[in-house]
């Protein structure tokens, strides 16, 4: 899963601040702040801001004013940290007066398809902005104030007619300070940090110049990111920015939109919008929040885990990071697993426990639970999943399953309902909950009471035939996205992937002495642009052999029919004794 850094620069208006974070807030991000020192807030209070993020207020926070070498300096910060955060594939620039456009899978699929892009609106320089870094301002943070400002234009004045100034060997350009750039070019601006600060420390608005000299002059420039659509269009579409200078009043101000410019906005193909602002107009602030975040379903999945070699598998975190896509995540695995192990799921969840406890899927469910309720609040969710790994997946994307198992309309719903003739019921690798269910003291009191079985036949009787009873008694109504009777879905591995189950059950590398093979390889092969396939073929290599895995799915069709004979033959014998 590609990540991106996004980098915000606030000073004000921190309600819409606070919509802006949720309209960031995704799995596949990061967020780091910097607030103006100036500004009245405290970070403790914005711990919950952001459920899928990761969210960073750097410290110490600077005092930035209009036109003042801070910006910079702020920004750089934000980029340091970042990076020592990372990597991330793009990093972001924002004001907190900003908002998208678009949502992130358009985003992130944007950024993907251009790769290695970078974007940046550079401008025409002219003479009076090479007046802001050709000559030394004495008072570079005070643009802004009458005083200090009409100093700084005299002594600029009295270096012109003395015939002197400063950077004069600096190949100057000048740009939008918002930019969306990469991992390569983010370190490359870090380490310019001493030399930008000597050139750009007594100079003003520098914000506008010192990336875009940096960039201009560096091999990055290649990269600049420039396509058809951005040649034909009306609108400047380099930095996917959506700027409107027209209306400011000015060229130093952008306007501020307000609700009549709704169907302006919603036009235009950009992916960020600036300015709005709350106080001049907050029905556009809200209108697009709600268009965005509106309908989004918020999702925590309760990943059980278990592992025959204690460890955590590529299976096993290639899964939990694709359900960190569409949700948080907190993962109980039933194994004593190493911290360093631990750790590759860290980037990925919320949590994550490993301890012994022999209480198979549900015991750890019951741990999961637990923790959510405690620390993740619940009442905060939308749908709880309990999810656990004796499948391997996804192996095509997982939105769609989830999005159609909730358009279900019922109160539970899994991948899988079994219809059986006198115990029908969910099957507890894929349920969803909705908050009727996840929410009430019955269900709490279930998990709770999951104690060690003395088979595995005992647990899926008592829990996992008991949850579906419970939801009986309660009378909540359930549904499965798939209705499959008996062991279809180990069985028809093929036919499953082909009516859409996205997994395959672990055990088709092992059912009917392997004679599952050529239908594993099928879905495999067809599931290879998925990231989970190539993961699944290593776990199985590892849990197996590779003898074993490699024999099993470069079988033919006749060694997988003397496969399943043996497997009959064996099954003959051992009911006969």
């Amino acid at each position: 899963m590609r990540r991106h850094a996004y980098l915000i620069l606030v000073h004000t208006n921190f309600g819409q601040f606070r919509k802006l974070l949720t309209l960031l807030d995704d799995p596949r991000n990061d967020i780091y702040v910097h607030v103006d020192g100036k500004a009245s807030f405290h970070p403790e209070k914005w711990k919950e801001a952001c459920r899928f993020s990761k969210l960073v207020f750097i410290e110490p926070r600077k005092k930035v004013y209009w036109g003042g070498v801070n910006s910079m300096r702020c920004e750089l910060a934000l980029l340091k940290k970042a990076v020592a955060g990372g990597p991330y594939s793009y990093y972001h620039l924002l004001s907190g007066m900003d908002l998208p456009l678009k949502d992130q899978n358009t985003v992130h699929a944007f950024f993907e398809k251009h790769e290695g892009k970078e974007f940046i609106d550079f401008w025409e320089m002219d003479g009076d902005i090479y007046e802001r870094v050709r000559y030394y301002t004495l008072f570079p943070e005070g643009e802004r104030n009458f005083l200090t400002h009409f100093i700084n234009g005299l002594f600029k004045d009295i270096q012109k007619a003395a015939g002197l100034g400063i950077n004069r060997d600096v190949d100057f350009h000048f740009s939008s300070v918002w930019f969306s750039i990469t991992e390569p070019l983010a370190r490359y601006i870090i380490s310019k940090e001493e030399w930008l600060e000597k050139v750009f420390s007594h100079t003003s608005n520098c914000d506008e110049l010192f990336l875009a000299t940096v960039v201009w002059n560096s091999p990055f420039r290649q990269n600049l990111y420039s396509s058809e659509v951005a040649k034909n269009h009306a609108v400047n579409l380099s930095n996917m920015r959506f700027i409107d200078w027209s209306r400011g009043g000015s060229c130093r101000h952008p306007w501020t939109f307000r609700l009549e410019d709704w169907d302006l906005l919603m036009s235009v193909p950009h992916f960020w919008a600036r300015k709005f602002d709350e106080s001049a107009d907050s029905l556009i602030i809200d209108k697009i929040y709600h268009h965005l975040a509106g309908n989004r379903v918020r999702r925590l999945f309760l990943m059980a885990a278990y592992d025959s070699q204690s460890k955590v598998g590529p299976a096993l975190e290639a899964y939990v990071r694709e359900l960190s896509a569409y949700g948080d995540v907190v993962a109980v695995m039933d194994n004593a697993v190493p911290e360093a192990d631990l750790a590759r799921l860290a980037p990925y969840v919320r949590y994550c426990g490993a301890v012994r406890h022999g209480e198979y899927d549900f015991g750890s469910y019951k741990r999961a639970f637990a923790w959510a309720e405690k620390h993740a609040g619940l009442s905060d969710y939308d749908a709880v999943y309990l999810v656990n790994d004796s499948v391997y997946g996804p192996l095509r994307p997982l939105g769609d399953s989830l999005e159609r198992m909730e358009a279900l309309g019922t109160g539970a719903f899994a991948m899988i309902l079994n219809p059986h003739h006198r115990a029908p019921h969910l099957q507890s690798w894929f349920i969803g909950l909705r908050k009727e269910v996840f929410l009430a003291d019955w269900f709490a009191r279930f998990l709770e009471e999951v104690a060690p079985q003395e088979s595995k036949e005992a647990v899926c009787l008592k829990y996992e035939t008991g949850l579906t009873e419970l939801l009986d008694r309660h009378s909540v109504t359930y549904d499965g996205l798939f209705r499959l009777r008996g062991r279809y879905f180990y069985n028809r591995v093929r036919a499953s992937w082909r009516a859409g189950i996205p997994f395959i059950k672990k055990s088709a590398f092992t059912r009917h002495s392997g004679c599952l093979g050529r239908q594993i390889r099928y879905v495999l092969d067809h599931a290879d642009d998925c990231a989970a396939a190539a993961a699944v073929r290593e776990d199985a290599v590892r849990l197996l052999g590779r003898e074993y895995v490699e024999r099993l799915l470069g079988g033919s069709v006749l060694e997988m029919f003397l496969r399943y004979i043996s497997y009959l033959r064996g099954k003959i014998i051992h009911r006969r004794k």
